[in-house]
């Protein structure tokens, strides 16, 4: 290796002394070697020693690293057909048991594939009830449906496996909507008693399922009679009155009883609930004469309000009550404290609009007057 410095170590230009321009250029020299000579791997401790510069120019060892990291996915999306042996599945179910007495061959007249199915009819037309329409709820072991009888469809059928009910028994619960031209309870609904069987038809006698009587009422032949009122009396306080006019001897006229149940309505303790209901009463009789309160119903509570009369001004706490249907639209009411002190009474019919009022006061503590309903709540009065 040759190196070959051109440089005039006379330059009249410096101040600097010739010996130690030289110096300088010695330790120029011996750095440049050093890096050459180190590029050939040599002791860098000799060449050093070599040009007199001593450790200050001994190089470090250099170590190049490099490193890399590279993610590889490998993925394989592939469909696999497996065909399942049914029998053997079957025996691993069984656990060695025999195969005998757990599987057998079945065509589709064995009993496990056998339906059952249930014919309804009304025994008369709907419409001669009067009547719109006729729901059935039907049960029959784990199998729920529903069905609608009106003029337009007058049967249903029922059909499902007849294992679904180990004892084979249906049930069949049937709700009936009056008709709008009906002359009691028009456009009502009506939950009629349910029924229960095994058999495979059924005809709704909905005459005795509503306790409806017909009764033919006939003038007396005597000229002379121009009007007979003929006035049945029935339970719970259900009363119906057939007044015919009389046109001749042979002149029939007809009257029907409407009547909740074969025994009038029937006893009963189960509560109801006035929740939403708004009711206003107003009194011309008794010791509330000249007073109307309103009554609001939230949950199992009542708050009476006086709006008009000689109450006006006075504040009353809010009362537990407890309401029970006792007739047609018509509820028993009683107000009482949370120790079971009651506080009032009522009875209030909302199909004739008259209220009962009994306030255990001293004295004469009997009102009554006329009773109607501000806002409904979601439950109907039966």
């Amino acid at each position: 290796m040759a190196v070959v410095l051109d440089y005039d170590d006379d330059d009249p230009s410096s101040d600097e002394p010739r010996v130690s321009r030289r110096g300088k250029l010695k330790g120029h020299i011996a750095d440049k070697l050093i890096q050459l000579l180190a590029t050939k791997e040599y002791n860098q401790v000799q060449l050093g020693e070599m040009f007199g510069v001593g450790a200050a120019f001994v190089a470090k060892k250099l170590t190049q690293i490099e490193r890399a990291t590279a993610d590889v996915d490998f993925q394989q999306s592939r469909v696999i057909t497996r065909t399942l042996t049914v029998q053997a599945h079957l025996a691993d179910l069984l656990g060695g048991a025999p195969v005998d007495g757990h599987i057998a061959d079945a065509n589709p007249t064995h009993p496990f594939f056998e339906r059952m199915t249930l014919q309804v009819r009304t025994a008369r037309p709907i419409a001669q009830i009067p009547a719109s329409e006729v729901v059935l709820q039907f049960a029959y072991g784990t199998t729920n449906a529903a069905e609608r009888l009106s003029a337009a469809q007058p049967e249903a059928r029922f059909e499902t496996w007849v294992d679904a009910a180990p004892d084979r028994t249906w049930t069949l619960q049937p709700e009936l909507t009056f008709a709008a031209d009906s002359p009691f309870d028009a456009n009502q609904r009506t939950l009629l008693p349910a029924l229960r069987g095994q058999g495979r038809a059924l005809t709704l006698d909905l005459d005795q399922l509503l306790g409806l009587r017909r009764i033919e009422v006939r003038p007396p032949a005597d000229p002379r009679v121009l009007i007979a009122i003929a006035t049945l009396g029935l339970s719970a306080g259900v009363v119906y009155a057939a007044t015919t006019k009389h046109h001749g001897p042979n002149h029939k006229r007809h009257a029907k009883v409407h009547r909740h149940g074969r025994h009038g309505f029937p006893p009963s303790v189960t509560r109801f609930d006035l929740s939403g209901y708004k009711i206003q009463t107003k009194y011309t009789l008794g010791t509330n004469t000249g007073n109307t309160f309103e009554q609001t119903y939230t949950g199992d509570m009542v708050q009476g309000v006086p709006v008009e009369g000689p109450s006006v001004g006075t504040t009353f706490p809010p009362f537990h009550y407890v309401a029970l249907p006792i007739a047609h639209k018509t509820l028993y009411i009683t107000w009482v404290k949370d120790d079971g002190t009651i506080v009032d009474a009522f009875v209030m019919n909302f199909k004739t609009g008259v209220v009962f009022d009994y306030n255990p006061t001293p004295g004469h503590p009997e009102s009554s007057g006329t009773v109607k309903i501000l806002a409904k709540g979601t439950n109907r009065i039966p």
